[in-house]
Parts: structure tokens; sequence; C-alpha cells
């Protein structure tokens, strides 16, 4: 192949070159961005944190000046903002099971389960093993509670005597 003499045919070498590898080494394909619905328990606090979370300012100045001081100054916002989540999402479950213990409740208390039962993104491991001890201690304790409730129940009822002839 001869080269082009003209600017003109130079750039639609250039371009038609690169059209064909492009085609060749990663070709064209149609892909679906699917919108991951917003968790049920994030609201209003939760957007405010992720958006302070993510100031550009702080971005900027690590990139400039990419040293330690800088860059704890970056990820200190984000164990804040981890800390509200699993808070946010401690008290959504904590409320909704607490609600759900009545018997008229319990159809909406296992469709709320479902959804805590169902398989999680690899961002959302980290704040589900804290959760889950959190939801552990939380029906420890409340079964304790029910187990208290039953004994004292138990030990105040009168004995009956055994009949004796």
């Amino acid at each position: 192949m001869d080269a082009p003499s003209d600017v003109a045919e130079l750039v639609e070498c250039y371009d038609s070159m690169l059209s064909t590898l492009l085609d060749k080494f990663a070709p064209r394909r149609q892909i679906r961005i699917k919108a991951r619905p917003s968790a049920t328990w994030s609201d209003a606090d939760c957007r405010r944190c992720k958006a302070t979370t993510r100031r550009p300012k702080i971005e900027k100045t690590y990139r400039k000046k990419p040293c330690d001081q800088s860059r704890r100054a970056r990820h200190r916002p984000f164990g804040s903002q981890r800390e509200l989540f699993s808070q946010k999402l401690v008290a959504y479950w904590t409320a909704t099971i607490d609600a759900g213990g009545d018997k008229s409740n319990s159809k909406a208390l296992w469709s709320k389960l479902r959804l805590f039962l169902q398989p999680l993104t690899d961002g959302d491991v980290q704040l589900q093993c804290i959760w889950q001890r959190r939801l552990a201690h939380h029906f420890a304790t409340k079964t304790d509670r029910v187990n208290d409730l039953i004994s004292a129940a138990t030990s105040q009822r009168p004995h009956s005597q055994p009949n004796t002839l």
C-alpha cells in the first residue's frame, strides 16, 4: 500500500485503518445499562452524605499531591458515610421487623425479608456483614426478652398441689 501524498488522503487512510482495527479487535456491541433501584432505607441524609463525600476539591488536592495526609483527608468522609449507611440500614430493618411482630402483618414482613435474602452486589458485602451482626444481635435480644416474659409468667402462675389420699 502506497502512502498517500495529500493530507486529506492521509487522514482518510488513518481513519479507515483505525476503523478496521477497531472492528477487528473491539467490535461494536449493544449493551443495556440497568438502573439500580435505591435501597429502601436510603433517604435525604444518605444522598446529602454521598454528595459531601465526593467533594471535587479533596479529590483534586489528592491528585495534585498524593501524600498520606491528603489520602487520609480524601478517605475520611467514606468512613462516616459507611457508618451512616449502616445505621440507616439497621434502623430500617429493626423497625420493619418490630412492626411485623403481630400476626396480621406476617405477609408484609416476609415480603420485606425476601429483599434481605436476595444476593447482594460486591459493593454491599461489607455493609451486609455489619448489618447481619447487628440484626443477629437484635433477634437474640428480642428472643431473650420473650423468654424472660415467659419465665416470669410461668413463675407467677399458682402451682397446683398434688392430690394425696
